[in-house]
């Protein structure tokens, strides 16, 4: 494995580079969490088994891993999508690559679609795995409605602030200094503060009505985070060549886990059919 920087926007990027050899063919990895970090995909055994078939690239994240960043200056999309770019870019410079998939899970799906948004025509196919995007205000809200859940325990919150709006609530001073302190055990909770003035507000509705890529798109149906139905509603809607769909039963939010030799031998299919 290689391991090596790439700087964006003033971050420090770090960026693993693991079974070059295999360099025509190549995945690029966006993880979840947000803020997991790279290492959390990389060190399963099933994407071991990814990477004894193509070149496999991950890097961390801004504010997360290696790549460090004061999340409380907040972060912008421009800001997420620009460093998936730049790694692009680098990582064409640096190997002879002649296909380049995405694959992006959970959070990391929201980025890649970001991404297919911005620049879909720098990637020979893209792979999302349970991604954890809306359609809607409503679902939206109804995820922050669900996130909030996890956290709001470890805060002393008053009614009318349970109330507020996800946007105000992350701005309100007191949360704000909370989720910034040491006494938030959640590198997550302050990813999502420093998103959040886009983050519940932006939705995805109608990005699978005009794929010009292949697309694959893998679903859990028992996912507690990422509710199937919201994704399996839209795949409904656009019937398309370029879009591949495959839902799980018996599986939850991590189909790596609950669907390993599947989720393996669906992505090397979908690869190599399109190489």
């Amino acid at each position: 494995m290689e391991q090596y920087q790439v700087i964006s926007n003033q971050c420090q990027l770090q960026v693993y580079s693991v079974n070059p050899s295999h360099n025509q063919i190549a995945i690029l990895f966006l993880h979840g969490g947000p803020g997991s970090g790279a290492k959390a995909l990389m060190d399963l055994p099933v994407f071991q088994q990814l990477h004894q078939k193509f070149h496999c690239i991950y890097f961390d994240q801004r504010g997360c891993g290696q790549s460090f960043y004061d999340l409380s200056q907040g972060i912008t999309i421009e800001d997420i999508t620009n460093d998936v770019f730049q790694v692009v870019q680098d990582t064409k410079k640096r190997f002879p690559i002649q296909k380049l998939f995405l694959w992006g899970g959970s959070f990391g799906g929201l980025l890649a679609c970001l991404c297919i948004q911005k620049f879909s025509e720098i990637f020979d196919g893209v792979i999302l795995s349970s991604p954890a995007i809306t359609f809607s205000r409503h679902q939206a809200l109804d995820f922050y409605e669900h996130m909030k859940k996890q956290y709001s325990s470890h805060l002393t919150i008053s009614n009318n602030e349970n109330d507020q709006q996800p946007e105000d609530f992350f701005s309100d001073p007191n949360v704000h200094q909370w989720i910034f302190s040491d006494m938030n055990p959640s590198n997550s909770l302050q990813h999502i503060c420093a998103m959040s003035h886009w983050f519940f507000q932006y939705t995805f509705k109608g990005i699978f009505e005009s794929i010009h890529f292949p697309l694959l798109v893998m679903q859990g149906k028992d996912d507690s985070i990422c509710l199937f139905q919201n994704i399996n509603n839209e795949m409904n809607k656009n019937h398309s060549d370029n879009i591949e769909y495959h839902l799980f039963e018996d599986c939850g939010h991590e189909v790596f886990t609950d669907q390993s030799k599947e989720f393996v031998t669906i992505i090397e299919t979908f690869i190599r059919r399109i190489s």
